[in-house]
């Protein structure tokens, strides 16, 4: 697990620096809405230059790897819980 938690931790550190990365990253996470065709061309363009010190992140720009972009937003949120529902 020490492997991964240099990961997480050196991708979280890049990934702030990223315009918008995190926002977008954790939309869905934070019940903001699904991500659009745009964002999610985004959010892939990103993921590539992260790969280059990560690689297992390539498998997220392979065909149909944008459905792992949820998976990547649980691994990367450094909250214990989830954020609640909200009424509105």
């Amino acid at each position: 697990m020490g492997l991964f938690a240099n990961y997480r931790n050196q991708i979280y550190a890049q990934s702030v620096e990223m315009d918008n990365f995190m926002y977008l990253l954790m939309k869905d996470r934070n019940r903001r809405g699904k991500w659009t065709k745009e964002e999610i061309d985004k959010l892939v363009i990103q993921i590539k230059h992260l790969s280059t010190s990560a690689p297992f992140l390539i498998l997220l720009v392979l065909p149909f790897g944008f459905l792992m972009l949820p998976l990547l937003a649980n691994w990367l949120d450094r909250r214990k819980q989830p954020r609640p529902l909200t009424g509105g």
